[in-house]
């Protein structure tokens, strides 16, 4: 948690507060870091604000991506 904390991070989330998504959500982040994937990833994505950006770097949690365009299309 350290280095994430000098890089601006206050928390970091565990998998449970992933469990459900829609296409679109209340934009909540302005950068993420995703190292499970799949379902986390379709919420990560979801949740970000306009012009946000992720990292996708593992696939722990599955390789599938169930989400939609949505979160691409420009508000």
């Amino acid at each position: 948690m350290i280095i994430f904390a000098a890089l601006g991070a206050d928390r970091i989330l565990g998998r449970d507060e992933f469990a459900e998504t829609r296409p679109l959500e209340k934009q909540l982040w302005a950068g993420a870091i995703d190292t499970v994937g799949d379902k986390v990833l379709a919420k990560v994505l979801a949740q970000m604000n306009y012009g946000g950006c992720v990292a996708a770097c593992g696939l722990a949690g599955g390789f599938a991506l169930p989400t939609t365009v949505m979160p691409f299309i420009p508000a």
